[in-house]
């Protein structure tokens, strides 16, 4: 298929500017993570510190499996300058891969030692997790064509819609299962009600299927498996610390840990909305040889991110006390320093996935791969080693020192990927 009848599957309608797609990407996000926040707060103030460990741990579970086999395949999609794919091969792909998933999903619950209430909270936000990855590949093709629009949209529907369908299910029903349905039909109104309707206008008039080849399939799953292996990576380092903590110390304690990092997430929102947004246009930048305007860009962002950290710390510092004991309980409020510890780690994860976001757009897709075994290798260690001694403070530490590895390794082979491409 040549590039011009690739093209012709996508919208002929221009996307939005950078700092339209920003706004979008940013605003829609943070409603998107206040909505997943409301559901740990409500879980916290009319249910317990158990519960929201429960919910956590499903998370912890879910999260990993799924995102393996997403492989990434949205920033593989958004950084497609070439238009090597079409969008019919990244979804079959996903369909694919998400059959899979289920099944693997099942395995585990079956084998798992888990008790009944437990097991189906893990499978619940597994087949959330798993429609969300099927609305993700639409989501790609749109930021591809840059209509961070659509895209915002789709979260503020899916996150709206959850949360008060959690809620509902929570305060009326007084039941977390019924709560967590409820949160899977949230995703189900995204991806039926909005995402697939506006797919058929914006992104192709025909899905073409009987144009499908399989090898073209098994290429994509080539160039993207090694993103599979580093989302794997990159969920469990932040998933370990939760695993050691449900082990040594309990779903009480956990749940205050996951109270206390779900406030970072709004943080995380706008970081990942700036990374997303600016993925096109590095890859653009890597693409075209414009190295100095890559660098210059990339740079900027993970200033910010530190900034956005060290602001984050200073406002824990002084008023966190009242920040926990407003959106949570007094009990919360205890461990204001563990807040101020998790707001500079937040800071330094967030320069680490900008080197991330640089890394996909410049397609070292396998390089990442050792890079994050390391990074996985160094949380295990540090998690065994200070969450047993300083408890919930030596989980936040060991979040620490696996950041700062990532963004040490991150930015030594982006140096290394310019260097090679023709410019240091």
């Amino acid at each position: 298929m040549t590039l011009h009848e690739r093209l012709e599957t996508m919208s002929d309608r221009p996307g939005l500017s950078l700092r339209q797609n920003f706004v979008w990407t940013a605003s829609s996000n943070a409603i998107y993570s206040g909505c997943q926040w409301g559901i740990i707060a409500s879980l916290a103030k009319y249910g317990s510190a158990e519960l929201v460990g429960m919910f956590a741990f499903g998370l912890a579970i879910a999260t990993p499996i799924q995102m393996f086999f997403q492989m990434q395949l949205r920033g593989v999609q958004s950084t497609d300058a070439r238009n090597e794919y079409r969008f019919q091969e990244y979804l079959s792909l996903r369909i694919a891969t998400s059959i899979v998933a289920v099944l693997v999903f099942a395995s585990v619950l079956f084998w798992g030692k888990y008790g009944h209430t437990k097991a189906t909270v893990v499978a619940l936000i597994a087949l959330a997790k798993t429609i969300d990855s099927i609305t993700d590949v639409f989501l790609g093709a749109f930021q591809h064509i840059e209509r961070m629009d659509i895209v915002g949209k789709s979260f503020i529907i899916n996150g709206i819609s959850s949360l008060i369908l959690f809620a509902a299910g929570l305060l009326v029903a007084d039941n977390m299962i019924v709560g967590i349905i409820g949160y899977v039909l949230g995703s189900v109104i995204a991806l039926v009600g909005y995402v697939v309707p506006n797919a058929r206008t914006h992104i192709s008039e025909r899905l073409l299927w009987n144009d499908i080849q399989l090898s073209r399939i098994m290429q994509l799953l080539r160039l993207a498996l090694p993103l599979g292996f580093v989302m794997l990576l990159v969920t469990l380092n932040a998933s370990i610390p939760r695993y050691v903590i449900e082990y040594r110390l309990g779903s009480y304690e956990l749940g205050i840990f996951a109270a206390l990092t779900y406030i970072i997430v709004v943080g995380n929102t706008l970081m990942n909305a700036l990374g997303q947004t600016a993925s096109p246009r590095l890859a653009r930048y890597h693409a075209e040889g414009k190295f100095a305007e890559f660098r210059s860009m990339l740079v900027k962002m993970m200033i910010s991110g530190l900034v956005l950290g060290g602001i984050g710390a200073l406002l824990a510092r002084f008023i966190g006390n009242r920040i926990l004991t407003l959106l949570y309980t007094e009990e919360y409020a205890s461990y204001v320093n563990l807040l101020v510890l998790l707001s500079l780690t937040a800071g330094i994860t967030f320069a680490a996935s900008f080197a991330g976001y640089g890394l996909t757009a410049t397609r070292t897709f396998g390089l990442q791969v050792p890079l994050f075994i390391a990074v996985v290798l160094v949380s295990v260690l540090a998690s065994l080693w200070l969450i047993p001694i300083y408890g919930l403070m030596g989980a936040g530490l060991s979040l620490s020192i696996a950041a700062v590895t990532q963004l040490a390794l991150s930015v030594s082979l982006i140096y290394r990927t310019q260097s090679i491409t023709g410019e240091a």
